[in-house]
């Protein structure tokens, strides 16, 4: 009897401390798990930044591709009416265009005024809302304006050509 009271109470023993064992494991994992929540959260956190930062670079690297593209496009154009033309479909890709026309018309309602040509007297009128358009629109004038004096020029250069 003896015997078996030595091997139950070895055995209350051996079960009493596997059971604290278990119990400080499963306190040490939760402690761990909060632990890995919080990194969790705080990386979380950090992606959307991060993402945030990416886009707002991958926008503003559009935007430079697409001045880029827009000056390939009409940067070789001599015509007038075919400069316009491809500079009107172009700058749609820059965001939310309603209207575009060749001349003022500041007038009327919501349309941005840009000047052109000083000797004469062009303008484009540009109707929208979008801030991204609105921030980066004097750019493109300038570009166009460069290209309506390249073409003045050229045709100036034809003119004294023929006269030689």
């Amino acid at each position: 009897m003896f015997c078996w009271l030595s091997i139950l109470s070895l055995l209350f023993a051996f079960l009493a401390t596997k059971i604290f064992a278990l119990r400080d494991f499963k306190k040490n994992n939760l402690e761990k798990r909060k632990s890995l929540s919080e990194r969790y959260k705080a990386l979380k956190i950090e992606t959307k930044r991060l993402q945030a930062k990416i886009d707002d670079l991958d926008s503003n690297l559009s935007e430079y591709f697409l001045f880029y593209d827009t000056t390939r496009k009409i940067a070789p154009l001599l015509d007038k009416n075919k400069l316009f033309s491809v500079f009107s479909e172009e700058i749609h890709h820059l965001g939310n265009i309603s209207d575009i026309r060749f001349g003022d018309f500041s007038g009327e309602q919501g349309y941005l005024k840009f000047e052109l040509e000083d000797e004469q007297e062009e303008y484009l009128s540009i109707k929208t809302n979008s801030r991204k358009v609105i921030e980066y629109i004097p750019y493109f004038v300038k570009l166009l304006s460069l290209c309506l004096d390249k073409m003045r020029l050229y045709h100036r250069l034809q003119e004294l050509s023929i006269l030689d």
